[in-house]
């Protein structure tokens, strides 16, 4: 490594073994992007030394073992992307000290363990991408308190309880997918306020009921363009929803 460098990029380069413990030494660095290789092994807890860091990407290679917890004295970070990989364990509550944190790709990994509350206080993120992971427990009311999220995309993992009506306080949300999960309940009126909600994904859930009517309004009223549950009760759909563009058993 060349210690003075400010910027790392290796991406698709076909690299193999892993990411070496002496990637402390690179205090300076700033954007570190190693993505698209062949990489194993583990994400080095050695990273904290890092303390300039900003951009840290190493996503779609073959690494496996937990996230470092190590993330509290990296406190310039502003994106993480560690989506397609082996990873496992937790999410790492100490992500919460990234108060610039803006992007979260976590993605396509093996993640289990629930989310934690604490990640509602990441005031500058706006996109977050948990999806194909093994995650369960509830979604933090705390996420009420996301007012920059953008586009949450957490399905296809094992999450259960309801979808907290907080939700429809994260006015710039854009994008809302929570499918195939567990979820129960009903879906909150509080998300018919969202004004720049486009898409809403909630089927192969269990909810039940039916869609608010002010989540409907938002259709005309707002920009919701695309709305999806498990309505097709015909088909053993659980949820009745006159306004959805899609409809699932």
């Amino acid at each position: 490594f060349c210690f003075g460098a400010v910027i790392l990029y290796l991406d698709s380069n076909e690299l193999t073994g892993s990411i070496p413990r002496q990637v402390k030494n690179l205090r300076e660095i700033m954007d570190f992007r190693l993505r698209k290789n062949r990489l194993n092994g583990t994400i080095p807890e050695t990273i904290h030394d890092m303390s300039h860091l900003e951009l840290f990407y190493v996503d779609d290679n073959q690494l496996s073992g937990t996230i470092p917890e190590t993330w509290d004295l990296m406190t310039r970070v502003q994106e993480i992307q560690i989506y397609k990989n082996n990873l496992e364990g937790p999410l790492p509550d100490s992500i919460h000290e990234l108060k610039g944190l803006r992007v979260l790709y976590a993605d396509n990994n093996r993640l289990d363990g629930t989310i934690p509350s604490s990640y509602g206080s990441l005031q500058e993120m706006h996109t977050l991408y948990l999806f194909n992971n093994r995650l369960h427990g509830s979604i933090p009311t705390s996420f009420g308190k996301l007012l920059s999220l953008r586009d949450w995309q957490a399905y296809n993992n094992q999450l259960s309880g309801s979808l907290p009506s907080e939700m429809g306080k994260c006015r710039n949300l854009e994008k809302l997918e929570l499918h195939s999960n567990a979820l129960v309940g009903q879906v909150p009126t509080e998300l018919g306020k969202l004004e720049k909600l486009e898409m809403l994904k909630l089927y192969r859930n269990q909810f039940t009921g039916t869609i608010p009517q002010q989540v409907c309004a938002a259709k005309t009223t707002y920009s919701l363009g695309f709305l999806a549950t498990d309505c097709n009760t015909d088909m053993g759909g659980t949820i009745e929803c006159p306004c959805c563009n899609a409809c699932y058993p």
